[in-house]
């Protein structure tokens, strides 16, 4: 684990802003996007030229603004179960050529 002279983990700081970043864009209807378009802000984090007490900040901020978010979203409660596990054996017939 490399603390960088901060007292965190990197790897894990810049997971959890990537993290933080996607649950707002899931909150927004956004989707999921794996590729993110600060990457270069992500691995500055990693490495440990991002400001601990920054990352503390914008994330309290990030939590409050996406617990608003799924508040007030149209998102359903619970997942349809039946929908995801016929979906998980749809992609693994097509994977395995079932």
């Amino acid at each position: 684990m490399k603390s960088h002279g901060q007292k965190i983990d990197g790897k894990n700081m810049m997971h959890c802003r990537r993290l933080l970043e996607m649950g707002k864009e899931i909150g927004l209807g956004m989707g999921i996007k794996v590729r993110r378009p600060n990457a270069k802000y992500l691995l500055d984090i990693r490495s440990g030229l991002v400001d601990l007490q920054s990352l503390i900040n914008s994330a309290s901020s990030d939590i409050t603004e996406i617990d608003n978010l799924f508040k007030n979203s149209n998102l359903p409660e619970k997942v349809d179960e039946k929908f995801i596990n016929d979906l998980l054996i749809k992609i693994r017939k097509k994977i395995y050529n079932l």
